[in-house]
C-alpha cells in the first residue's frame, strides 16, 4: 500500500466511524457528540507532501510525518441526559454518588457509584490537583465529573465505538501530551546552548511564585540541564533552571507551590533560584 492510499484509508476510517456514531446515536443526544483531534503518526521520517495530502491533515513532526484525525465521543452530560430520559421513561430513578477519596501510589482518586435503569456500577479517575486547565482551578469536581462519566460507560450510555473514555477525558489527555511536547520543545537550542555555561547571565531576576506542572532533565557534554513547567494562573510555560541550582536533590512534586526567581533573555525563561512555598503562601 502507497503512502498516499495509507492516508485516504485512515480518513475513509475516519469518516465511517463519525456518521456510525451519528447514526447509532438518537438524533436528541447528537448536541452531546464532540468530535476530538488526535494526530497519528503515518511515517518514521519526514518528506515533502503535495497539497491534496496537506488538505487531508498530513504535517511533518520532529521525526516523522502525521496526520491529523478526529474521533467522536460523547460528553458527560449527555451521558446522565441518557441515563435520565431511559429511567424517566421505566419510570425510575437515577442516583450518583457521594464520591468517595482514596490514595493509590501516592494519588489521589475519586471514585463515583452511579445507579440507574440497567443497573449498578462504579467508576474512578484520577484528581489532577494542580494540573492544567479545569484541573488548575476545580481538580476536585472535574475527577467527579469524569469518574461518573466512566461509570456510565460501564452501564453502556454514551458508547459509540471509540472506547469507554468520555469527551472530557480524552480531551484532557490529548491537552497533557501537547502541554509535555510543548516542554520539551520549547526554546531548546538556546537552552542548550545557555546551560554550558556556569551561571545564567539573563535580565534582571523578579521573584513570584509558581505551581510546578514538571520537569525534565536533558544532558548536553556529561551535564544536566532541567527544564521545568510551571503555571501561573492560567497562564503555562517552560523555564530553564541555572545549572548551579540542584534541582535534582530539592525532590520536587507535581503540583508543588515554589517562589521562583526569573529572567527572561529573549523568548527563554531562566529560573535562576528556587524556594519551595511556606504554606500560606502556597499558590
Amino acid at each position: 500500500m502507497s503512502f498516499r492510499d495509507k492516508i485516504k484509508e485512515l480518513k475513509k476510517r475516519e469518516d465511517t466511524v463519525i456518521k456510525r456514531a451519528y447514526a447509532d446515536t438518537p438524533e436528541k443526544y447528537h448536541c452531546f457528540i464532540r468530535l476530538l483531534e488526535q494526530n497519528q503518526k503515518v511515517a518514521g521520517k519526514q518528506f515533502d507532501i503535495s497539497d491534496d495530502l496537506e488538505e487531508l491533515g498530513v504535517f511533518p513532526y520532529k521525526n516523522g510525518m502525521y496526520l491529523r484525525l478526529k474521533e467522536p465521543y460523547v460528553v458527560v452530560d449527555g451521558r446522565v441526559q441518557m441515563a435520565v430520559d431511559e429511567a424517566i421513561e421505566k419510570g425510575e430513578t437515577v442516583e450518583i454518588g457521594p464520591p468517595e477519596f482514596h490514595e493509590v501510589s501516592g494519588e489521589l482518586l475519586c471514585t463515583m457509584k452511579v445507579k440507574t435503569a440497567r443497573g449498578t456500577a462504579y467508576g474512578t479517575a484520577k484528581v489532577g490537583v494542580g494540573g492544567m486547565g479545569v484541573d488548575s482551578t476545580n481538580p476536585f469536581e472535574n475527577a467527579q465529573t469524569s469518574a461518573v462519566g466512566r461509570a456510565l460507560a460501564f452501564l453502556g450510555y454514551g458508547l459509540i465505538g471509540t472506547g469507554i473514555a468520555s469527551a472530557e477525558e480524552v480531551e484532557g489527555a490529548v491537552n497533557g501530551r501537547k502541554q509535555m511536547q510543548n516542554i520539551n520543545e520549547s526554546n531548546s537550542t538556546e537552552a542548550e546552548d545557555s546551560g554550558q555555561k556556569e551561571t545564567i547571565e539573563g535580565d534582571e531576576s523578579v521573584s513570584d511564585w509558581y505551581t510546578l506542572m514538571g520537569a525534565r532533565v536533558q544532558e548536553k557534554d556529561g551535564k544536566k540541564l532541567w527544564i521545568i513547567a510551571v503555571q501561573q494562573g492560567e497562564k503555562s510555560f517552560p523555564m530553564v533552571v541555572n545549572p548551579e541550582i540542584d534541582f535534582e536533590a530539592m525532590n520536587l512534586q507535581k503540583g508543588e507551590a515554589l517562589e521562583i526567581s526569573v529572567a527572561k533573555r529573549g523568548n527563554t525563561y531562566f529560573a535562576t533560584d528556587i524556594k519551595r512555598a511556606r504554606q500560606k503562601e502556597a499558590v
